[in-house]
């Protein structure tokens, strides 16, 4: 599964769900000043958790929250297009072609072969590029609705401030419910 995933946190917000919050919620709305995601596979909890790291400008961060929620909700339940999908798996496809001649990147494959949350077989560790290659956006979208769509239920607001300003609505309800 992890495989699957790998569009999702590309580089250069490249990827269907970085791109899209960096578009959205930056760009086309102007609500934050930098936006980043980032998936942690089978860590902590089975699929895993993820996180949306922004900025939000200091007299919209009611809004920002509300949009990144509302946005992270779409991709989730939605999907992304087929154009956002290319976008993330072309240079991931380069990238992994380019990286699987390194020790490191066998490293990695071998810590998470043990992974009792993910469990794989040694053919998971043979033609790799091929693999990733070979993956459809109707793949990824699945897989993306199974591991992060619990992240609606289970999400967790956290915001500060730099200055002595008076906590947000959302951070106060996040305290209450616990």
């Amino acid at each position: 599964m992890p495989r699957v995933l790998s569009p999702l946190p590309h580089p250069a917000h490249r990827s269907p769900c970085p791109r899209r919050l960096f578009e959205e919620i930056r760009e086309r709305r102007g609500l934050v000043y930098g936006i980043s995601f980032r998936w942690r596979p089978y860590r902590l909890i089975p699929g895993g958790y993820c996180t949306i790291d922004f900025m939000p400008k200091a007299d919209m961060i009611e809004e920002s929250i509300a949009a990144v929620r509302e946005c992270f909700h779409r991709l989730v339940t939605e999907g992304f297009s087929m154009d956002e999908f290319e976008a993330a798996k072309s240079p991931l496809v380069t990238k992994v072609k380019e990286t699987e001649k390194q020790n490191v990147f066998w490293v990695q494959l071998m810590e998470d072969l043990g992974n009792p949350l993910s469990p794989k077989s040694i053919g998971c560790i043979q033609d790799v590029s091929d693999h990733y290659d070979a993956l459809t956006k109707e793949q990824v979208e699945e897989v993306v609705r199974c591991c992060l769509g619990h992240g609606m239920e289970h999400m967790v607001i956290a915001t500060g401030t730099s200055g002595p300003q008076e906590q947000t609505q959302a951070g106060k309800e996040a305290i209450e419910r616990g």
